[in-house]
């Protein structure tokens, strides 16, 4: 959930750093969809899909989907297409998708040759599908896992990334006092257990469910790991 460093010493700060730790306890409403095509915005995005966070869980996301040459897999909130663009040289057929046309328009420029679209039409019996991390800024979960569901072929899988709102409680000593700054545009971070019902109810078996990423400098437990990790599969 963080995103750059930032002066801690503003009282604005001090106030996202307590709001962070609420959107973990309490939903919020989504940030609107052009706030996330803005320039400031745009250039935020890129620094983060570089910071080693993003890669690590690209690089996990990647060895649970166990890509293959020809798969077909949909990129859901693709941002600026970096997850998209690594599933490519692997061999796979990739669709990205995202809510934000400026973030489309952004992601063709700097990845040519790849398939960029609109979220309103998703394409069909796509063998799995990821979101990395794309859930947690959106108003309606049940209804976007739905039609990701429905996106995929009998067998196909998801496989998403999620902040873990655990990771957040645990740093919040520690935040309020150096240069952490998190994303306002978080609208609810679900914690492990919060998942597997509303992957069932989108019709999905879960397959694994994981924490993963860094730990918090105190207690280095495996439940405040940073990160969510859950692979599902459509029956049916």
């Amino acid at each position: 959930m963080c995103w750059a460093a930032g002066s801690s010493s503003s009282l604005k700060h001090a106030r996202a750093k307590l709001n962070d730790v609420l959107r973990c306890l309490i939903p919020g409403a989504p940030a609107p969809v052009a706030r996330f095509g803005t320039g400031e915005y745009i250039a935020r995005l890129r620094r983060f899909n570089a910071s080693a966070n993003y890669l690590a869980d690209l690089r996990r996301v990647t060895e649970l989907l166990e890509p293959f040459t020809g798969m077909k897999v949909l990129d859901f909130g693709c941002g600026l297409g970096a997850a998209s663009a690594a599933l490519a040289t692997l061999g796979c057929v990739v669709t990205a998708t995202d809510a934000n046309g400026n973030l489309l328009a952004a992601a063709a420029r700097e990845h040519s040759g790849l398939v960029f679209t609109h979220d309103d039409a998703l394409p069909r019996e796509q063998d799995a599908a990821i979101a990395l991390p794309v859930l947690s800024y959106v108003a309606d979960v049940p209804s976007t896992l739905t039609r990701i569901y429905d996106a995929l072929r009998a067998g196909g899988r998801i496989v998403f990334c999620e902040p873990n709102p655990l990771f957040a409680l645990a740093m919040l000593p520690r935040n309020l006092f150096n240069d952490y700054l998190p994303d306002e545009n978080l609208a609810y971070c679900r914690s492990y257990g919060a998942w597997p019902p509303l992957l069932r109810r989108a019709g999905f078996t879960v397959i694994q469910g994981e924490t993963f990423g860094e730990f918090p400098s105190f207690p280095k437990l495996r439940a405040l790991r940073s990160r969510l990790v859950f692979t599902a599969r459509k029956i049916g």
